[in-house]
């Protein structure tokens, strides 16, 4: 794994990076609360608004021991503003990108285990094969549903990717903490996920 420079996002929020193959990424889900312009994004607590928005929001996982280290959750609508979420010269990666990830950590059906934080302090303890070798440093952020309600802090991550399927979904990523694989979903754009980014310099596939 070769470490690189940290970002900064427009909040302050400082990023560990890490070149995988040819492409370099965050090592830590996005934690902004504005979009790159400086303008913010709306922060969405009551289940009820938050099923009914169809604005970009942000959200954060209940977490009793301070500031959650996953970072905040996200709906589509965020990543579909042409004012940018990524810091200047990163990027929301696109399904072909993940792909790229996945084929480069030998496949998505074991990538999962070499993108996670390995042990149990935020996993639960049945955190299979997870290895680390990639410096990624996967954290089980849970998501948020339609309906406002949270699900699966300690035993999933998921990631939004910024390419659409259909009107209403877009591709998305979980990693669980009991396998080791990566899955694909296509995900409702009203959904809460954590974000990554990617650096510019890659050529997009």
């Amino acid at each position: 794994m070769v470490f690189h420079a940290q970002v900064k996002d427009i909040d302050g929020n400082v990023y560990k990076t890490i070149k995988i193959g040819s492409q370099i990424w965050m090592a830590e889900n996005l934690a902004t609360t504005r979009f790159k312009n400086g303008d913010y994004i709306s922060p969405i607590i009551e289940n009820n608004q938050w099923s009914q928005w169809h604005l970009p929001a942000w959200t954060f996982y209940p977490y009793e021991k301070g500031p959650n280290p996953a970072g905040k959750l996200y709906n589509y609508y965020v990543i579909e503003s042409p004012k940018g979420i990524c810091p200047n010269g990163w990027h929301v990666p696109s399904d072909k990108e993940w792909n790229k990830l996945e084929n480069y950590l030998g496949g998505r059906s074991i990538a999962g285990g070499k993108l996670k934080e390995e042990g149990s302090l935020f996993w639960k303890e049945k955190n299979e094969v997870s290895t680390l070798i990639s410096g990624w440093n996967a954290l089980p952020g849970g998501s948020r549903f339609h309906d406002g309600t949270f699900f699966g802090f300690g035993m999933l991550g998921s990631w939004w990717t910024s390419t659409e399927y259909g009107n209403q979904q877009a591709w998305s990523r979980f990693i669980y903490h009991f396998d080791k694989d990566i899955t694909r979903n296509a995900s409702l754009k009203t959904l809460g996920f954590s974000i990554r980014c990617v650096k510019n310099d890659d050529p997009v596939m």
